[in-house]
């Protein structure tokens, strides 16, 4: 019998076929069987998501009970009990890591288990090769690559400096025949047979996360097991994932906030019970070696770093259930499906040292990109930009310890011009 939550596994598959339909492909309110769940997990549409354990709770899941209210004879007599709606709503936390394994020169990064999971929060996601650097003529904001045809406006790049080891993450801002041009300066020289290592770019594409039910495989059936590998767990359908927040705190690691909405769970009493191979994911960074806070003009190339306390970012992309009093495939119990509303993208930092000239820059409107990257090698890199922010409000002289700094909160908009729905995000999260 499991006593211990320590052993917390969580499952996810696409549902590709339909909304609410998990592994056994069926509808009809049908639960999927352990072995159904395993053969997807090995064949690769189902994948564990990466969580902290402590983190992953199933208290709040509970059917609604509806009281009907009959003709009786006496005031206590008890009127029955109706099952309702067996809707769910829970939230988690997972680290933001780089994707745990190095990217080869010519090598298109391929999913992971947390692009495919910030995938289903935020809609979009650019897969990029390691380029190499020929031809000669780069600068520190413009390098020319062998192989351009994986690369776009707003993807992030990683150029790599060889007498450190450390790739520096950039944001592209155009890409001219194998020409590409970076958001700022590199703090070395490029050469010819430099790396250039590509990765995942997650960004937030409208069309597919306001509308569920028209672009499948944007919800999930999920299976939750605590306790034991192998023991029946909670089986979830018609799930949709989002991201609520991200945190970056000294000496700590970069976390993320997820919520979990589910149209109709099942109960281990007659749930699942897969026994799935150890998943290894990527080891968590530390925020602080190799940790770097840019901030600048919209249009200035300088890489001005900053310092910065703690960071915490509201992601702004809410998701919510569409009601209705249907069930049209059987697992989705009274939800059409999900669509988003309006949110705002807040940015809160703590910067040292105190400046004055951030009353300044909010007097005057001053747009602002900031990024916040780990460096590292090729599998050991993430990076969130936010390309276009305004400061939303009167900066704070701030008192932390007897030491002044500015308080600066930034929301972030989406790119002015800008064509594409990875050019256009509000911000990107890169996975190097």
């Amino acid at each position: 019998m499991a006593v211990t939550s320590y052993i917390s596994l969580l499952t996810g598959f696409e549902e590709t076929v339909g909304q609410g339909i998990g592994p056994n492909g069926t509808t009809g309110g049908t639960v999927s069987t352990g072995a159904e769940w395993e053969t997807a997990e090995a064949g690769g549409t189902a994948f564990q998501i990466p969580h902290i354990p402590s983190s992953l709770s199933f208290e709040s899941l509970e059917r609604t009970v509806i009281e009907a209210e009959r003709t009786k004879a006496r005031v206590f007599t008890t009127d029955p009990r109706v099952p309702g709606l067996s809707n769910a709503e829970l939230s988690f936390q997972s680290y933001l890591t780089g994707r745990g394994s190095a990217l080869a020169a010519g090598v298109l990064a391929t999913q992971t288990p947390l692009s495919r999971t910030l995938l289903n929060c935020l809609g979009g996601v650019h897969y990029a090769e390691t380029c190499t650097l020929a031809a000669g003529g780069h600068t520190t904001t413009v390098v020319n690559v062998d192989d351009a045809s994986t690369l776009a406006v707003g993807a992030i790049v990683a150029p790599l400096d060889p007498t450190t080891g450390l790739a520096h993450p950039r944001r592209i801002t155009d890409v001219t025949a194998l020409a590409v041009t970076l958001d700022r300066e590199l703090p070395f020289t490029p050469a010819d047979g430099n790396l250039v290592l590509g990765g995942a770019t997650l960004f937030i594409d409208e069309d597919v996360i306001c509308d569920t039910a028209s672009n499948l495989g944007s919800t999930m059936s999920l299976v939750g097991q605590k306790g034991q590998n192998g023991a029946a767990g909670f089986e979830m359908n018609g799930c949709k994932l989002g991201l609520s927040s991200m945190s970056f705190e000294r000496n700590g690691f970069a976390t993320l906030d997820l919520s979990l909405m589910a149209a109709r769970f099942t109960d281990p009493s007659s749930g699942p019970d897969p026994t799935l191979p150890d998943a290894v994911f990527p080891n968590p960074l530390a925020i602080g070696p190799d940790t770097q806070l840019a901030i600048a003009n919209i249009g200035v190339t300088t890489n001005t770093l900053v310092c910065n306390g703690a960071m915490t970012v509201e992601a702004g992309v809410p998701v919510v259930p569409i009601p209705c009093m249907t069930a049209r495939t059987g697992n989705m119990e009274g939800y059409a499906g999900y669509t988003i509303e309006p949110g705002d993208t807040l940015v809160d930092l703590d910067l040292y040292p105190y400046a004055t000239s951030w009353f300044a820059d909010y007097d005057n409107e001053q747009l602002k990109n900031v990024s916040v990257s780990r460096l590292g090698a090729s599998g050991n890199i993430f990076s969130v930009h936010f390309p276009q922010c305004e400061i939303l409000n009167t900066p704070k002289q701030l008192n932390a310890d007897n030491i002044l700094r500015s308080g600066v909160q930034f929301r972030a908009q989406e790119v002015t011009g800008a064509t594409t729905a990875l050019a256009r995000s509000k911000f990107v999260i890169f996975l190097g």
